[in-house]
Formats: C-alpha cells, sequence, structure tokens
C-alpha cells in the first residue's frame, strides 16, 4: 500500500482533518480518504496496482487552513547525498573537538589551537597523550609533536607557520595512534592577504535637478582616511551615479506612496568624471542630469557608487542616496488600512496629497483616479521535468471619479471594495 503523511509546513506538527486525493493518470480520482490524527493516510495495495490510465500518478492534498499541494508519485526522488546528509561519523572511544581562533593565516603568523577530548557520549575521560600533525596543501606533515592534556582533558599549542608557508589549506590532526585515524582535526587557509588600510564615506549635498549646475547643483563629498589616522590624499576617486525609483522622495510624507509601485525608472548607470582627493582627503563629485529623467514619471533618487583606489592599487568602495526632483508635481496616496489588505463589502480610505517640485502641498487642485480590480491567476506548467508556475494579473476598471480639495493639506478619499483584491491609484 502507500502510506502518507501530512504536516504543517509552519509548526512540523501532524495535520488531521486533511482531505487526500490518489489520481490517476487520466485525472480521475482514485480514491480520497482523510487524514487522522497523527496526520496519516494509507491506501489500498490494489490501487497502485492500475495500468494505463488507471495507473496511478500524483496524490492532491487540501485543505481549508493550510491551502494546496501536490506530490507527483513518478518522478524521480529527491538525491541529497551530495549534500552532506549522512551525518558525522560515529566516534571512537576517544573523540577530540578542535578549534583556531581563526579561519586564516598569513605565512610567519601564529595558529592558536585548542582541543577538548571526551568519550563518544561526551563525557570527560582522562585524556591520553595526543600526536599532534600539521599537514600542508600537498598533504605532507610539516610538523609532528606530542601533546599532553592539562586537568580538564584540555589541549592548548601554538603553531609558528613559516615565512615560507605554501598558500591554502592546511590541516592540523591529532591522533591517539598515528597508524589510526585522527581523533580530530580542523583546517585552516594560509594566504599572503593584506587587510584593508584605508577608510571612504561619502556625503550627500543638495538635491539633484535638471537645471542644477557644477556651482550650486548637487553633490556627493568623498571622505577617504587611512585606518591610522593620515588622510588619503591625492587619491584617485571613480564614480558612477543610477536613477532609482524612490516610492518615499520626501521625508515630511514618509507614510505616502509615491508614484507606480514596483515600476523602475529602467536608467542605465552614468559615469562620472574621476576626481583626485586634496590634502584633507576630500573631493568632491559633481552630479548633474544630462536629460536621462525624461524618460520616466516615477519619482526618483540617485545613488552614487564611488571606489577610493589606494597607491598599492586596491581600491574601497562607498556609496549614498541624493533626492532627485524632476517632476512639477507629485502625487501621494496613503492607506488607511494596515498590510495591503481591505474586507470585501467595506470601505477602502485613503488620503491623497499633492506636492509641488519643492515638496510643498499644493494650495488646491482637482485629479481624477480609477478604481483597479486586479484578478490573481497561477497558470502551471511543467518544463524538462519540473513543475513551475506564473503569476498573471489581469487589471479590471471598476470606476473612476474626480477629486478636488480648496486648501493646503491631505484630502481623504473613500473607495468601496466589493469583492476580489482590489487598489486604488491616482492619476
Amino acid at each position: 500500500g502507500l502510506t502518507v503523511m501530512a504536516r504543517s509546513l509552519a509548526t512540523a506538527l501532524p495535520l488531521a482533518g486533511v482531505e487526500v486525493v490518489l489520481a490517476a493518470r487520466n485525472n480521475t480520482p482514485l480514491s480520497t480518504l482523510t487524514t487522522d490524527e497523527n496526520g496519516q493516510v494509507h491506501f489500498a495495495p490494489g490501487l497502485l496496482r492500475g495500468k494505463g490510465g488507471q495507473a496511478p500518478v500524483q496524490l492532491v492534498s487540501t485543505d481549508r487552513q493550510s491551502g494546496f499541494t501536490f506530490l507527483q508519485l513518478q518522478q524521480a526522488p529527491f538525491d541529497f547525498s551530495d549534500r552532506g546528509v549522512g551525518g558525522r561519523a560515529a566516534p571512537g572511544p576517544v573523540d577530540a573537538f578542535v578549534y583556531t581562533e581563526r579561519g586564516i593565516y598569513r605565512p610567519g603568523e601564529t595558529v592558536n589551537m585548542v582541543a577538548l577530548v571526551r568519550d563518544q557520549l561526551g563525557r570527560a575521560i582522562d585524556a591520553p597523550p595526543l600526536t599532534l600533525r600539521l599537514k600542508g596543501p600537498n598533504a605532507k606533515v610539516k610538523l609532528e609533536r606530542i601533546l599532553t592534556p592539562d586537568a580538564a582533558g584540555g589541549y592548548s599549542e601554538t603553531i609558528n607557520l613559516p615565512n615560507s608557508a605554501r598558500s591554502g589549506s592546511w590541516t592540523a590532526a591529532l591522533y591517539v595512534d598515528v597508524e589510526e585515524k585522527p581523533v580530530g582535526q580542523v583546517g585552516f587557509l594560509v594566504k599572503s592577504f593584506k587587510p584593508p588600510r584605508l577608510e571612504a564615506r561619502l556625503e550627500p549635498v543638495g538635491v539633484l535637478t535638471p537645471k542644477g549646475g557644477a556651482k550650486d547643483g548637487a553633490k556627493a563629498i568623498v571622505q577617504a582616511d587611512y585606518l591610522y589616522g593620515s588622510p588619503g590624499s591625492d587619491l584617485r576617486v571613480q564614480a558612477r551615479m543610477s536613477l532609482q525609483y524612490d516610492p518615499h522622495p520626501f521625508a515630511d510624507f514618509a507614510n505616502f506612496f509615491f508614484g507606480r509601485a514596483g515600476e523602475e525608472p529602467g536608467i542605465g548607470d552614468i559615469e562620472l568624471s574621476d576626481i583626485r582627493t586634496d590634502a584633507q582627503g576630500r573631493g568632491t563629485l559633481v552630479l548633474q542630469l544630462n536629460g536621462q529623467q525624461e524618460t520616466t514619471r516615477q519619482p526618483l533618487k540617485a545613488v552614487v557608487h564611488a571606489e577610493v583606489m589606494d597607491i598599492d592599487g586596491r581600491s574601497v568602495a562607498a556609496s549614498t542616496g541624493v533626492p532627485v526632483r524632476h517632476l512639477p508635481e507629485y502625487l501621494g496616496v496613503q492607506p488607511g488600512f494596515k498590510d495591503e489588505h481591505v474586507q470585501a463589502d467595506t470601505t477602502a480610505k485613503f488620503t491623497v496629497i499633492a506636492l509641488d517640485s519643492k515638496g510643498l502641498p499644493q494650495k488646491q487642485g482637482k485629479l481624477g483616479y480609477r478604481l483597479i480590480r486586479e484578478e490573481i491567476d497561477y497558470q502551471w506548467f511543467q518544463k524538462d521535468g519540473e513543475w513551475g508556475y506564473e503569476r498573471i494579473v489581469r487589471d479590471h476598471e471598476e470606476g473612476r471619479d474626480q477629486l478636488s480639495w480648496q486648501k493646503t493639506g491631505p484630502a481623504p478619499l473613500a473607495l468601496p471594495v466589493t469583492r476580489g483584491e482590489s487598489a486604488g491609484a491616482a492619476q
């Protein structure tokens, strides 16, 4: 027969009362059962002997609270043998836990190694002397010595790496008998790496507008300093700027959503001219718009990425955001509900505000809006033996009207929601 277990992905607990259908190749149900208190159902052996159109091919499970899922019976099972699912090998009577204070060292540095010895149940034992073998990347023994434990069954040892140590993976292994397998080991990397010695910061200045020039426009101030205290003077700075959608462009109206949600402007990176830092490690990146913003009506922000090149050729990156004001007006909508959900057959309340190019509320105005109902479907498909789905969204206009206001500040808007998933859009 076939035994099926249903468990919750949220709690991993068995699910009782879940309907499980054994479906045939011709898409007819062979049997329908409901899980017991242990989340189990059992299909009779005869149901699995069908041939042709009556051959069982999948299990379909539905539950009012847990949703819908299915399992293909003829699909090859998942093979996780290459994902380390075998677990740790059972230890012998002596088991050593070995660790180092770091995972990477440079040639000539000192490795501090610590080991704890226990039995196969994790209990302290009278730890014997152990043989330490240090092996390099070529698996040859570079060092061998005897370690004696302390009173608590612990070992500590310092290993001085030679200045000529080869780069790669090294292993420190502990043996009770060098002719047998090690009772514990630890690996670490040896590499001639150089830690960063330079720090870079970017500070935005001003607002980026289409009319901003080199003198009065927006800028990004670069500050480069060495970690030992000296300024990073006369260093080359490479930078680029990207224009991205900003749903909250005004700090005073952070709860309002501006623009069309999720619609990126699709403007590529804008390369900025290289500069060099002065004697104080400062440099000024001039930010200008050359018509790139004219391809979109979305509110934007400029993200500046800069790289300061150290004298040894290495670079340190920094980034910052600069507000962009390129539209004559901005329309913002604040929902009067949480999590973008409204109960059916109720009223969805919004607050609408119109701002000028400087982010100040308009004294009076009028706008048109539409109420759009979104129907979301999921189209399942099979490709290369694997199942996938595509999200399909269909928009249906439920109505349109106008909203006007005669005083400065937000204007309320209430829209009836009758069914489905609905969204209000001010245009």
